[in-house]
């Protein structure tokens, strides 16, 4: 199935989904969503209701790493630097499953920058540049404001296909827990 298709597909699938119930959902949540996959990873995030059953994500992500590898009689010396950074930012529809708990959808995208360098036998490589995905951002949450305990805690998911100095689909998984006011 070619991407087109893919994308009618999942906007027919969302504009089904958004006559079902909606959700409560707090004003503003500030806090992290630690993640893993082969996107953006951890990072600070921001989320402001649009209305009662609507939301607009924010998030910004840094992340470095750096080895070096010592010579022994059996290999040579090598070291590696990798330095990212990027935002992403998602439009979501909420709907309720019951009292606190919510699954929500929609689209969204992603930009940064990304460097890296490789030393390897005294000879070094490297690259740098920019990147930008689209994609959207699935999951499920629980608001512990039912309680009157001020926390969201999240489980996604933010399949994503790139358009700048990206090549093909990626995706990303997340736990978040952010402070609600």
């Amino acid at each position: 199935m070619r991407v087109r298709n893919k994308l009618v597909c999942a906007a027919v699938a969302i504009a089904c989904f958004s006559w079902g119930a909606s959700a409560e959902l707090s004003p503003n949540a500030i806090g992290l969503r630690l993640g893993g996959g082969s996107l953006m990873g951890g990072e600070i995030n921001y989320q402001k209701a649009m209305g009662a059953a609507n939301r607009l994500e924010l998030g910004a992500s840094y992340s470095s790493k750096s080895e070096n590898f010592a010579q022994t009689p059996f290999t040579a010396s090598y070291s590696y630097s990798t330095h990212y950074f990027g935002a992403f930012g998602a439009y979501h529809w909420h709907f309720n499953i019951t009292d606190g708990l919510n699954w929500y959808v929609g689209p969204g995208a992603g930009f940064g920058m990304w460097s890296w360098s490789h030393n390897a036998l005294g000879y070094k490589v490297s690259d740098s540049g920019f990147f930008l995905n689209i994609g959207g951002q699935v999951g499920i949450e629980y608001n512990f404001n039912v309680s009157n305990v001020p926390l969201v805690l999240s489980l996604d998911t933010r399949p994503m296909f790139g358009l700048l100095n990206s090549s093909g689909f990626g995706w990303d998984f997340g736990l978040g827990i952010r402070y609600t006011f």
